[in-house]
């Protein structure tokens, strides 16, 4: 089963969501969660490859070198992720250049990238 990224915002648990780029992508389908927690480069294009995942993160592993943020959030995007949640707990902010690459994608494939999560408990 998949739903709509916009219906899972509208669940309570998930109120506090903000989301900050790739607006056109809120109706991709999300088919999974998945969490990001060390990979980088092709790590990403192995373990992220069915697509539709909801990727949740909050990018401890990346936190000295906050440039990475760009090739995974393209990874994420050539893997058809159906969004990314980062909990801003070791980042202030996320880079324009990000922000623009999820933009731009977000028709085709998206990244919604959103800046507060709480712990998810979904079935889907």
């Amino acid at each position: 089963m998949s739903v709509q990224l916009n219906e899972l915002l509208k669940l309570d648990i998930l109120s506090t969501f903000k989301v900050i780029a790739g607006f056109d992508g809120l109706v991709r389908n999300v088919c999974k969660v998945g969490i990001l927690d060390h990979e980088l480069g092709e790590h990403i294009d192995t373990n992220f490859i069915e697509g539709g995942e909801f990727v949740l993160t909050n990018l401890l592993f990346i936190k000295d070198d906050i440039d990475q943020l760009e090739d995974i959030v393209r990874r994420l995007i050539r893997s058809k992720t159906g969004g990314l949640a980062i909990k801003p707990l070791y980042i202030d902010s996320i880079p324009e250049q990000v922000l623009k690459i999820a933009d731009e994608m977000s028709i085709q494939f998206s990244c919604t990238i959103l800046s507060i999560m709480k712990i998810l408990l979904l079935n889907l």
